[in-house]
Protein backbone atom coordinates (compact mmCIF):
# COMPACT_ATOMS: atom_id res chain seq x y z
CA UNK A 1 0.00 0.00 0.00
CA UNK A 2 2.89 2.41 0.71
CA UNK A 3 4.18 1.66 -2.78
CA UNK A 4 0.95 2.79 -4.37
CA UNK A 5 1.02 6.04 -2.36
CA UNK A 6 4.58 6.83 -3.47
CA UNK A 7 3.57 6.29 -7.08
CA UNK A 8 0.57 8.55 -6.78
CA UNK A 9 2.57 11.34 -5.16
CA UNK A 10 5.12 11.23 -8.00
CA UNK A 11 2.36 11.47 -10.60
CA UNK A 12 0.83 14.48 -8.81
CA UNK A 13 4.15 16.39 -9.00
CA UNK A 14 5.32 15.72 -5.48
CA UNK A 15 8.95 14.67 -5.37
CA UNK A 16 9.70 11.84 -3.03
CA UNK A 17 12.33 12.32 -0.34
CA UNK A 18 15.89 11.60 -1.42
CA UNK A 19 15.19 12.39 -5.06
CA UNK A 20 18.23 14.02 -6.79
CA UNK A 21 17.24 16.51 -9.47
CA UNK A 22 20.40 15.76 -11.46
CA UNK A 23 19.49 12.12 -11.79
CA UNK A 24 16.83 13.08 -14.27
CA UNK A 25 19.40 14.84 -16.45
CA UNK A 26 21.56 11.76 -16.60
CA UNK A 27 18.62 9.85 -18.00
CA UNK A 28 17.67 12.52 -20.54
CA UNK A 29 19.08 12.32 -24.10
CA UNK A 30 21.00 15.63 -23.88
CA UNK A 31 23.13 16.30 -27.04
CA UNK A 32 26.82 15.69 -26.46
CA UNK A 33 29.89 16.73 -28.48
CA UNK A 34 30.00 14.10 -31.23
CA UNK A 35 33.79 14.23 -31.28
CA UNK A 36 33.97 13.16 -27.62
CA UNK A 37 31.51 10.35 -28.31
CA UNK A 38 33.60 9.31 -31.28
CA UNK A 39 36.78 9.36 -29.25
CA UNK A 40 35.16 7.20 -26.59
CA UNK A 41 33.96 4.82 -29.23
CA UNK A 42 37.37 4.59 -30.73
CA UNK A 43 38.83 3.93 -27.31
CA UNK A 44 36.21 1.28 -26.56
CA UNK A 45 36.93 -0.61 -29.74
CA UNK A 46 40.76 -0.14 -29.55
CA UNK A 47 40.85 1.43 -32.99
CA UNK A 48 44.20 2.91 -34.02
CA UNK A 49 43.45 6.02 -36.04
CA UNK A 50 46.91 5.92 -37.63
CA UNK A 51 45.78 2.91 -39.69
CA UNK A 52 42.59 4.53 -40.93
CA UNK A 53 42.84 5.29 -44.65
CA UNK A 54 42.15 8.69 -46.18
CA UNK A 55 38.90 7.49 -47.72
CA UNK A 56 37.69 6.08 -44.40
CA UNK A 57 38.56 9.29 -42.63
CA UNK A 58 36.54 11.27 -45.16
CA UNK A 59 33.57 9.02 -44.52
CA UNK A 60 34.00 9.15 -40.75
CA UNK A 61 31.37 11.38 -39.15
CA UNK A 62 34.08 12.66 -36.82
CA UNK A 63 35.93 14.27 -39.73
CA UNK A 64 33.69 17.39 -39.93
CA UNK A 65 34.27 18.05 -36.25
CA UNK A 66 38.07 17.88 -36.69
CA UNK A 67 37.89 20.03 -39.78
CA UNK A 68 35.90 22.58 -37.85
CA UNK A 69 38.63 22.72 -35.19
CA UNK A 70 41.61 23.09 -37.69
CA UNK A 71 40.39 23.55 -41.27
CA UNK A 72 43.74 24.96 -42.52
CA UNK A 73 45.58 21.76 -41.62
CA UNK A 74 43.15 19.62 -43.60
CA UNK A 75 43.38 21.96 -46.55
CA UNK A 76 47.18 21.89 -46.42
CA UNK A 77 47.21 18.09 -46.38
CA UNK A 78 44.99 18.02 -49.44
CA UNK A 79 47.19 20.50 -51.29
CA UNK A 80 50.43 18.44 -50.78
CA UNK A 81 50.44 16.07 -53.70
CA UNK A 82 52.80 13.05 -53.82
CA UNK A 83 55.13 14.81 -56.26
CA UNK A 84 55.42 17.71 -53.83
CA UNK A 85 56.49 15.41 -51.03
CA UNK A 86 59.02 13.79 -53.36
CA UNK A 87 60.38 17.19 -54.38
CA UNK A 88 60.80 18.13 -50.74
CA UNK A 89 62.81 14.96 -50.10
CA UNK A 90 65.00 15.60 -53.15
CA UNK A 91 65.75 19.12 -51.96
CA UNK A 92 66.95 17.70 -48.65
CA UNK A 93 69.19 15.18 -50.39
CA UNK A 94 70.63 17.89 -52.66
CA UNK A 95 71.44 20.09 -49.68
CA UNK A 96 73.26 17.23 -47.91
CA UNK A 97 75.27 16.47 -51.07
CA UNK A 98 76.27 20.11 -51.56
CA UNK A 99 77.26 20.44 -47.91
CA UNK A 100 79.39 17.30 -48.05
CA UNK A 101 81.09 18.42 -51.27
CA UNK A 102 81.98 21.84 -49.89
CA UNK A 103 83.28 20.28 -46.68
CA UNK A 104 85.44 17.80 -48.58
CA UNK A 105 86.95 20.52 -50.79
CA UNK A 106 87.81 22.92 -48.01
CA UNK A 107 89.02 20.16 -45.64
CA UNK A 108 91.93 19.28 -47.95
CA UNK A 109 95.07 21.32 -47.26
CA UNK A 110 96.00 23.43 -50.27
CA UNK A 111 99.14 22.45 -52.16
CA UNK A 112 101.31 25.53 -52.01
CA UNK A 113 104.76 24.07 -52.78
CA UNK A 114 106.15 22.15 -55.71
CA UNK A 115 107.52 18.70 -54.83
CA UNK A 116 111.21 18.46 -53.95
CA UNK A 117 113.00 16.34 -56.56
CA UNK A 118 115.34 13.90 -54.81
CA UNK A 119 117.73 11.67 -56.73
CA UNK A 120 118.46 8.22 -55.26
CA UNK A 121 122.02 7.68 -56.47
CA UNK A 122 123.35 4.27 -55.58
CA UNK A 123 123.43 0.55 -56.30
CA UNK A 124 121.08 -2.40 -55.74
CA UNK A 125 120.10 -1.13 -52.29
CA UNK A 126 118.32 1.78 -53.98
CA UNK A 127 117.46 -0.02 -57.23
CA UNK A 128 114.99 -2.40 -55.55
CA UNK A 129 116.88 -5.62 -56.18
CA UNK A 130 114.75 -8.73 -55.53
CA UNK A 131 111.39 -6.93 -55.42
CA UNK A 132 108.67 -7.48 -58.00
CA UNK A 133 106.53 -4.74 -56.43
CA UNK A 134 108.24 -1.35 -56.34
CA UNK A 135 106.13 -0.44 -53.30
CA UNK A 136 108.29 -2.85 -51.27
CA UNK A 137 111.57 -1.32 -52.42
CA UNK A 138 113.47 1.49 -50.71
CA UNK A 139 112.17 4.04 -53.17
CA UNK A 140 108.59 2.91 -52.66
CA UNK A 141 108.72 2.74 -48.87
CA UNK A 142 110.59 6.01 -48.31
CA UNK A 143 108.17 7.73 -50.68
CA UNK A 144 105.19 6.40 -48.73
CA UNK A 145 106.72 7.48 -45.42
CA UNK A 146 107.33 11.02 -46.71
CA UNK A 147 103.80 11.21 -48.07
CA UNK A 148 102.39 10.21 -44.68
CA UNK A 149 104.46 13.01 -43.15
CA UNK A 150 102.76 15.45 -45.52
CA UNK A 151 105.93 16.19 -47.53
CA UNK A 152 105.67 16.69 -51.28
CA UNK A 153 108.59 14.90 -52.93
CA UNK A 154 109.45 13.31 -56.25
CA UNK A 155 111.94 10.47 -55.94
CA UNK A 156 114.02 10.13 -59.11
CA UNK A 157 115.64 6.77 -59.89
CA UNK A 158 119.42 6.93 -60.18
CA UNK A 159 120.58 3.52 -58.97
CA UNK A 160 122.17 0.62 -60.85
CA UNK A 161 122.37 -2.84 -59.34
CA UNK A 162 125.97 -4.00 -58.99
CA UNK A 163 127.36 -0.49 -59.43
CA UNK A 164 130.66 0.54 -57.85
CA UNK A 165 131.89 4.01 -57.01
CA UNK A 166 133.78 4.01 -60.33
CA UNK A 167 130.55 3.21 -62.20
CA UNK A 168 128.72 5.99 -60.37
CA UNK A 169 131.49 8.46 -61.20
CA UNK A 170 131.20 7.61 -64.91
CA UNK A 171 127.50 8.43 -65.07
CA UNK A 172 127.27 11.40 -62.72
CA UNK A 173 127.47 14.05 -65.43
CA UNK A 174 124.61 12.82 -67.60
CA UNK A 175 122.62 12.08 -64.44
CA UNK A 176 122.90 15.75 -63.44
CA UNK A 177 121.51 16.84 -66.81
CA UNK A 178 118.04 16.50 -65.28
CA UNK A 179 116.74 19.11 -62.82
CA UNK A 180 117.30 18.10 -59.19
CA UNK A 181 116.75 19.64 -55.79
CA UNK A 182 118.64 17.12 -53.61
CA UNK A 183 120.37 13.75 -53.74
CA UNK A 184 120.91 10.74 -51.49
CA UNK A 185 124.18 8.94 -52.29
CA UNK A 186 124.84 5.34 -51.26
CA UNK A 187 127.72 3.73 -53.13
CA UNK A 188 130.68 1.61 -52.02
CA UNK A 189 129.16 -1.73 -50.97
CA UNK A 190 130.29 -3.44 -54.19
CA UNK A 191 133.77 -1.92 -53.85
CA UNK A 192 134.08 -3.62 -50.46
CA UNK A 193 132.60 -6.90 -51.68
CA UNK A 194 135.25 -7.02 -54.44
CA UNK A 195 138.09 -5.85 -52.26
CA UNK A 196 138.79 -2.75 -54.36
CA UNK A 197 141.27 -0.28 -52.85
CA UNK A 198 139.65 1.98 -50.24
CA UNK A 199 141.67 4.96 -51.59
CA UNK A 200 140.13 4.52 -55.07
CA UNK A 201 136.70 4.21 -53.51
CA UNK A 202 137.24 7.47 -51.63
CA UNK A 203 138.55 9.27 -54.73
CA UNK A 204 135.55 8.22 -56.82
CA UNK A 205 133.07 9.23 -54.15
CA UNK A 206 134.79 12.59 -53.77
CA UNK A 207 134.44 13.24 -57.51
CA UNK A 208 130.75 12.37 -57.35
CA UNK A 209 130.17 14.70 -54.42
CA UNK A 210 132.14 17.46 -56.15
CA UNK A 211 129.82 17.21 -59.17
CA UNK A 212 126.74 17.56 -56.97
CA UNK A 213 128.28 20.54 -55.18
CA UNK A 214 129.11 22.23 -58.50
CA UNK A 215 125.47 21.82 -59.55
CA UNK A 216 124.25 23.29 -56.26
CA UNK A 217 122.54 20.06 -55.17
CA UNK A 218 122.55 19.33 -51.42
CA UNK A 219 123.53 15.74 -50.62
CA UNK A 220 122.86 13.23 -47.87
CA UNK A 221 125.77 10.78 -47.82
CA UNK A 222 124.98 7.26 -46.62
CA UNK A 223 127.69 5.22 -44.91
CA UNK A 224 127.85 1.44 -45.14
CA UNK A 225 129.22 -1.20 -42.78
CA UNK A 226 132.86 -1.96 -43.46
CA UNK A 227 133.33 -5.60 -44.43
CA UNK A 228 136.01 -7.79 -42.92
CA UNK A 229 136.26 -10.17 -45.88
CA UNK A 230 139.77 -8.94 -46.74
CA UNK A 231 141.22 -8.56 -43.28
CA UNK A 232 141.11 -6.11 -40.41
CA UNK A 233 143.37 -3.58 -42.11
CA UNK A 234 141.11 -3.24 -45.17
CA UNK A 235 138.09 -3.12 -42.93
CA UNK A 236 139.54 -0.22 -40.92
CA UNK A 237 140.44 1.71 -44.10
CA UNK A 238 136.94 1.19 -45.54
CA UNK A 239 135.42 2.40 -42.28
CA UNK A 240 137.25 5.74 -42.53
CA UNK A 241 136.02 6.66 -46.02
CA UNK A 242 132.50 7.95 -45.31
CA UNK A 243 133.22 9.93 -42.11
CA UNK A 244 136.25 11.52 -43.75
CA UNK A 245 134.30 12.67 -46.83
CA UNK A 246 131.42 14.02 -44.76
CA UNK A 247 133.78 15.99 -42.53
CA UNK A 248 136.00 17.43 -45.26
CA UNK A 249 133.10 18.38 -47.51
CA UNK A 250 130.74 19.52 -44.77
CA UNK A 251 128.02 17.04 -45.71
CA UNK A 252 125.20 15.47 -43.75
CA UNK A 253 126.09 11.83 -43.03
CA UNK A 254 123.75 8.93 -42.30
CA UNK A 255 126.41 6.69 -40.68
CA UNK A 256 125.07 3.25 -41.58
CA UNK A 257 122.35 2.64 -44.16
CA UNK A 258 122.08 -1.02 -43.09
CA UNK A 259 122.00 -0.42 -39.33
CA UNK A 260 120.15 -3.23 -37.56
CA UNK A 261 119.67 -5.08 -40.87
CA UNK A 262 123.02 -6.32 -42.14
CA UNK A 263 123.84 -9.88 -41.13
CA UNK A 264 120.40 -10.61 -39.61
CA UNK A 265 118.60 -13.35 -41.60
CA UNK A 266 115.05 -12.28 -40.73
CA UNK A 267 115.62 -8.83 -42.30
CA UNK A 268 117.33 -10.07 -45.48
CA UNK A 269 116.53 -11.97 -48.62
CA UNK A 270 117.74 -15.51 -49.25
CA UNK A 271 121.16 -14.28 -50.44
CA UNK A 272 121.80 -12.82 -46.98
CA UNK A 273 122.99 -9.54 -48.53
CA UNK A 274 119.99 -7.60 -49.80
CA UNK A 275 117.27 -6.50 -47.34
CA UNK A 276 113.79 -7.92 -47.70
CA UNK A 277 110.62 -5.85 -47.34
CA UNK A 278 110.85 -5.78 -43.53
CA UNK A 279 114.54 -4.95 -43.68
CA UNK A 280 113.86 -2.04 -46.03
CA UNK A 281 111.22 -0.80 -43.60
CA UNK A 282 113.86 -0.65 -40.85
CA UNK A 283 116.20 1.22 -43.19
CA UNK A 284 113.48 3.76 -43.90
CA UNK A 285 112.73 4.24 -40.19
CA UNK A 286 116.38 4.98 -39.46
CA UNK A 287 117.05 7.35 -42.36
CA UNK A 288 113.75 9.23 -42.40
CA UNK A 289 114.76 12.07 -40.02
CA UNK A 290 117.87 12.76 -42.08
CA UNK A 291 115.83 12.83 -45.30
CA UNK A 292 113.38 15.31 -43.77
CA UNK A 293 116.34 17.55 -42.87
CA UNK A 294 117.61 17.23 -46.44
CA UNK A 295 114.23 18.34 -47.79
CA UNK A 296 114.26 21.38 -45.51
CA UNK A 297 117.74 22.26 -46.76
CA UNK A 298 116.59 21.96 -50.38
CA UNK A 299 113.65 24.26 -49.64
CA UNK A 300 116.00 26.82 -48.11
CA UNK A 301 118.22 26.67 -51.21
CA UNK A 302 115.20 27.28 -53.46
CA UNK A 303 114.19 30.31 -51.38
CA UNK A 304 117.69 31.75 -51.19
CA UNK A 305 118.27 31.52 -54.94
CA UNK A 306 114.95 31.99 -56.76
CA UNK A 307 115.22 31.34 -60.46
CA UNK A 308 118.52 29.47 -60.21
CA UNK A 309 117.28 25.91 -60.51
CA UNK A 310 119.41 23.48 -58.57
CA UNK A 311 120.60 20.52 -60.50
CA UNK A 312 121.52 22.35 -63.72
CA UNK A 313 125.11 21.89 -64.73
CA UNK A 314 127.35 24.97 -64.60
CA UNK A 315 128.34 26.27 -68.02
CA UNK A 316 131.92 24.94 -67.81
CA UNK A 317 130.73 21.40 -67.11
CA UNK A 318 127.58 21.44 -69.20
CA UNK A 319 129.64 22.02 -72.32
CA UNK A 320 131.45 18.71 -71.90
CA UNK A 321 128.58 16.68 -70.42
CA UNK A 322 126.49 14.40 -72.64
CA UNK A 323 122.92 15.65 -72.87
CA UNK A 324 121.06 12.37 -72.41
CA UNK A 325 121.45 8.66 -71.87
CA UNK A 326 123.72 6.36 -69.85
CA UNK A 327 127.22 5.30 -70.89
CA UNK A 328 127.41 3.18 -74.01
CA UNK A 329 127.71 -0.59 -73.83
CA UNK A 330 131.37 -0.32 -74.87
CA UNK A 331 132.18 1.67 -71.73
CA UNK A 332 134.17 -0.66 -69.43
CA UNK A 333 132.47 0.89 -66.41
CA UNK A 334 128.98 -0.12 -67.58
CA UNK A 335 130.23 -3.65 -68.15
CA UNK A 336 131.58 -3.67 -64.62
CA UNK A 337 128.18 -2.64 -63.28
CA UNK A 338 126.41 -5.36 -65.26
CA UNK A 339 128.68 -8.07 -63.83
CA UNK A 340 126.71 -7.98 -60.58
CA UNK A 341 123.34 -6.78 -61.85
CA UNK A 342 121.82 -10.07 -60.79
CA UNK A 343 123.98 -10.54 -57.73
Amino acid sequence: MMGHMHKNLFLMGHKPMGHNPTSHKLMSPTPTNPSRIGLRRIGQHNIDSSHIGQEQMNQNPLRPARAARNPSRIASDKRREPWQRMASGLRGMLFCWLFGTVLAVYAKPPITEAPVRILLFGDSLFAGYGFTDEADSFRGQIGEALARAGLAVELLPGAVSGDTTRGGRSRIEWTLAQPLDAAIVALGANDMLRGLPPEAMQENLNAILEAFAAAGVPVLLCGLPALSNFGADMQARYAEVFPHLAETRGLALHPNLLEGVAGIPEWNQADGIHPNRLGVAKMVDHILPAVVTLIDKAREAQTAEPGSGAGHMPSSNAHNAPSTGPPSASDPTSALASDHKNE
